[in-house]
């Protein structure tokens, strides 16, 4: 099932977009959760909600709404980064508002760089591929930078879309920093793998590589 909040989430006055209409179309999925859980056989160990950029705070904001239960898993692709910040955990995606919650960085930063996510870890797991700002394949395509940026802050739904079916997995380390995982000290640390996959057990911060083109996961 998807939710088609387009309307909302159209037009160029982002901020309004944050401030009101996230939350709106946030309230009534929670509601439409609530509504299906009650009125036909659908049962709350069969949801798992996910949600891109803005759509990420979206299924968040959704999960804490829901009133009959709490919502299994909550996957966040890359969540938006500009005007939330970490400490108003109502306003955006955090762990409160499932039993598991993942997060995939791809494009984490600041606008001025063309980083469109958001870089610090809020999930119970947070998956950083190519240290989660810039994503191979992409960076090396310039064309312009909102373009670049766009590309990285996609590639998620492509990873996440590949980890379904793939034969070979995304494999992530536990890790804390990306200079500690490039020099190889996270080697022998837990792994596990990142997207469809991921075990609910999972905790931390883990880092992975990916192939620069399709398919991505190396494993």
């Amino acid at each position: 099932m998807a939710i088609d909040w387009s309307v909302l989430a159209s037009g160029i006055e982002y901020p309004i977009i944050v401030e009101r209409d996230v939350p709106r179309a946030a309230l009534h999925t929670g509601q439409f959760i609530d509504f299906l859980v009650e009125n036909t056989e659908t049962s709350f160990s069969s949801i798992h909600l996910m949600g891109h950029s803005l759509g990420a705070h979206v299924v968040g904001g959704a999960g804490a709404a829901v009133s009959l239960g709490r919502v299994p898993r909550i996957t966040g692709l890359d969540p938006a980064g500009p005007l939330f910040t970490l400490n108003d955990t109502d306003a955006r995606l955090d762990t409160t508002d499932a039993e598991f919650v993942d997060i995939i960085h791809t494009n984490g930063g600041t606008l001025i760089h063309d980083q469109q996510g958001f870089l610090s870890p809020i999930g119970h797991v947070d998956f950083y591929p190519n240290g989660g700002q810039f994503q191979p394949g992409c960076t090396a395509n310039r064309m312009e930078s909102s373009a670049r940026g766009g590309c990285d802050h996609a590639r998620v739904i492509t990873y996440f879309v590949e980890s379904i079916n793939s034969e070979i997995g995304f494999r992530a380390v536990e890790c804390e920093t990306e200079d500690d995982f490039d020099a190889g000290l996270c080697a022998d640390n837990p792994s596990v793998l990142m997207g469809e996959p991921t075990p609910l057990s999972a905790r931390g911060v883990y880092y992975l590589a990916t192939s620069d083109k399709a398919p991505f996961a190396l494993g």
